[in-house]
């Protein structure tokens, strides 16, 4: 665990998307990507670690500023501090396994919480975390994207994301994934290192697809059910094309359910 602290107050250009609402309280929306990329920011975080709750509100402030329609939050709950007393509920083995795949691309001696990563690439404090995003959302597009979610039904959901250009031209494979993530999550901890806190948490991934090849025109549809415990007005879907190897982010978008 690393202690650090971040800052208040972050002001970025940006690109708004496009969706579209209908009635019924059912949002069918049609999201498409914009002109400049949009940036990926994963947070590694747990219910154990003592200071994990200052990224985990740096995180949420990032997602609901007025500039953040350019970026993707997303935090992703480890288990390898379940050990010490407190089981994060939103912890997943295959989350630990993801940021060790991202330490071994990235050269880290270690794993830890909380770790930033952004657009693939570690990121250290918040002047780090916001010189990385406003690079990537000074480039180009590398790939256009459109999620059409068509329904949600008997418990489950509907969307399919279309891959309407692939613009990058190196050797590296595209591959795409598509995320659940929820939003105004509260837990009162009664052990280990945060013991008698309330801690809140937004952009929790609950789902996360298996990545897939993704080539030019090519569809991409995921039928999935939500668990009844998730609140359907706090979901959120994010889709995210990058390199398989180097895990830079050609294109990501997000929409609210």
């Amino acid at each position: 665990m690393k202690r650090s602290g971040y800052k208040k107050g972050l002001s970025w250009v940006v690109l708004l998307f496009s969706m579209g609402v209908i009635g019924n309280g059912f949002a069918a929306q049609e999201v498409k990507s914009g002109e400049f990329k949009s940036s990926v920011v994963e947070l590694y975080t747990s219910e154990g670690c003592s200071s994990c709750p200052p990224a985990d509100d740096f995180l949420s402030r990032l997602g609901k500023t007025e500039e953040s329609a350019q970026i993707v939050p997303m935090a992703f709950h480890v288990d390898y501090w379940d050990y010490i007393g407190w089981q994060d509920p939103y912890a997943d083995a295959k989350f630990t396994d993801r940021q060790r795949k991202v330490a071994k691309r990235n050269d880290q001696a270690s794993i830890y919480t909380p770790e930033f990563v952004v657009d693939g690439v570690e990121a250290r404090g918040s002047r780090q975390i916001g010189d990385r995003v406003l690079e990537t959302q000074r480039s180009p597009a590398e790939a256009d994207l459109t999620l059409n979610i068509s329904d949600i039904k008997d418990g489950r959901l509907t969307a399919t994301v279309t891959l309407d250009r692939l613009g990058y031209q190196g050797d590296e494979q595209a591959m795409l994934y598509l995320a659940l993530v929820e939003s105004n999550l509260s837990s009162r901890i009664k052990a280990g290192e945060n013991s008698g806190k309330t801690l809140e948490h937004d952009y929790v991934v609950r789902y996360l697809s298996v990545p897939q090849t993704a080539s030019q025109g090519q569809q991409h549809q995921f039928d999935l059910e939500l668990d009844p415990q998730w609140s359907r007005e706090s979901l959120g879907v994010s889709v995210v094309v990058r390199l398989r190897d180097s895990g830079a982010t050609l294109q990501a978008l997000k929409a609210s359910l």
